[in-house]
């Protein structure tokens, strides 16, 4: 067990008055510390990329530790890329921890980048990109932070530029962003819902593989947004209500409650029944009322209805515990609960690991994991954990094991160490205050 007093010369009370965060205490073979917070899992050391706890507790750390990060119990959304994490709060104050390239994680100071510090308000919608951060303003602005060359040009911009070094720059003069989604590992891509009221209509940059940006093409970058199209020359007319971004396929839901996808059509994404990719964007059914739509998970498309209930389309079987028990390339209903509210897995990376799924139902978040959880793991399990039983929810602490958490979750983000698959999994949790 290293000594947690101090770490690489420097002790811990200084940075605990520094910083306003809980400094750790060793006790047998783990760290205590508050039970709410930014709570982060991990096995055998610390991550070193996101979050960047290696900063808090050195190197030498062997153990499974479950860390306190943060002292903030109002965060209410946790994005990260490679490198760098994003946390919003109830207030719209946006924060940012990064590992590389602090110059690109929207804060005028280059040092502490470990730390979570406050870098833009009054955010409404955000997301982190390959390379830093989007975000929409609560009067409708669009801005970003880090490099965002994958999709716009410097003359794109209206900051002659593509660049924001150590803080944010508005992306042009508009004042009707409403949402914005992107997958931030290639194929880059990035969707905005942009318009008024009746005209909020889908746009699309970055790189076209697999079609999945919807403008009729499998090639090449597109810069700037362009207005995803419904043929090769007409603008797609239906109103966006939400849109989600994954690997090679994209989902959306309209104003008027209709699914439509577009992307690689081989893992069931498009709800078709086929294989076909599709380069515009395609309905799935008739029904009009669709609510969320989620496709990280990548192997098996997701999404809720507006009564709750949870529907999922794949190719086999096999991919992920949680979906229709026919695997037909069809959306069919997943059980018969009809408390879902949102879903969660590693959203910044195509390899999914162990294929852990989180779902928020009646405002509690559950977990279920198709493969077996080996030792060690940020889980803290000392024997190998058996996978859920297919379509079956476990509580957050059943996934635990030793480190309940005892208050309600906001979010949890899932990611691997060190970005490396083979490396297992880690957990970042953020807790309510009771």
């Amino acid at each position: 067990m290293p000594d947690v007093s101090n770490y690489n010369g420097i002790d811990m009370g200084t940075i605990n008055k520094i910083s306003g965060q809980d400094a750790p205490s060793g006790d047998g073979g783990g760290v205590s510390e508050s039970s709410t917070g930014i709570l982060y899992f991990e096995a055998g050391g610390f991550n070193g990329t996101v979050p960047d706890a290696n900063e808090y507790f050195g190197d030498s750390a062997v153990s499974l530790y479950r860390v306190q990060l943060d002292t903030k119990t109002n965060i209410t959304r946790m994005k990260s890329n490679r490198y760098h994490t994003f946390m919003l709060d109830d207030a719209n104050k946006l924060y940012s921890a990064g590992y590389t390239n602090q110059g690109y994680i929207g804060r005028t100071i280059s040092s502490n980048g470990h730390q979570f510090v406050e870098c833009l308000t009054s955010v409404d919608k955000f997301v982190a990109h390959d390379n830093g951060c989007w975000a929409i303003k609560t009067d409708g602005t669009l801005w970003w932070c880090g490099n965002i060359n994958q999709y716009a040009n410097s003359g794109d911009t209206g900051q002659s530029t593509t660049i924001s070094n150590y803080g944010w720059k508005q992306y042009g003069s508009d004042t009707d962003w409403i949402d914005i989604d992107c997958w931030n590992q290639y194929p880059y891509t990035t969707f905005a819902i942009k318009g008024g009221s009746g005209s909020e209509y889908l746009y699309a940059a970055g790189v076209n593989t697999a079609g999945k940006t919807g403008l009729g093409t499998t090639s090449g970058t597109t810069k700037p947004f362009t207005r995803v199209k419904s043929d090769s020359s007409t603008n797609w007319d239906e109103p966006i209500a939400k849109v989600s971004s994954g690997y090679d396929s994209t989902l959306v839901v309209t104003v008027s409650g209709k699914l439509f996808a577009m992307g690689e059509g081989n893992y069931g994404a498009t709800g078709q029944g086929n294989n076909t990719d599709r380069t515009f964007p395609i309905q799935v059914g008739t029904d009009t009322d669709w609510d969320i739509p989620y496709a990280k998970a990548r192997t098996c498309s997701y999404c809720i209805k507006t009564d709750g209930s949870l529907y999922g389309s794949r190719a086999s079987l096999f991919e992920w515990g949680i979906g229709p028990t026919t695997a037909d390339r069809t959306y069919r209903q997943i059980g018969t609960d009809t408390d879902y509210q949102d879903l969660r897995c590693i959203e910044n990376s195509a390899s999914f690991g162990k294929k852990i799924l989180f779902a928020k139902k009646n405002n509690t978040w559950y977990a279920n994991w198709d493969y077996t959880i080996t030792v060690p793991s940020f889980t803290g399990n000392t024997a190998n954990k058996s996978p859920s039983t297919n379509n079956g929810w476990n509580t957050i602490n059943q996934l635990l094991d030793g480190n309940d958490i005892s208050v309600g979750i906001n979010d949890l983000m899932l990611t691997h160490k060190d970005n490396n698959a083979q490396a297992g999994e880690t957990l970042t949790v953020a807790t309510k205050a009771t």
